[in-house]
C-alpha cells in the first residue's frame, strides 16, 4: 500500500526544488545579460 503522505510531501518538494531552479535559472540569466551589456563597451 502506498503511504500518501510521503507521496504529497515529496511533490511538495519537487515543487519547491523546481520553484528554486527557476529563480536561480532567472538570475543566472540577468547576471549573463548584464556581463553581454557590460563587455560592449
Amino acid at each position: 500500500m502506498i503511504n500518501y503522505t510521503y507521496l504529497f510531501i515529496y511533490y511538495q518538494l519537487e515543487w519547491w526544488l523546481e520553484l528554486f531552479y527557476l529563480i536561480n535559472f532567472a538570475n543566472t540569466l540577468r547576471v549573463l545579460h548584464a556581463m553581454s551589456q557590460y563587455n560592449k563597451y
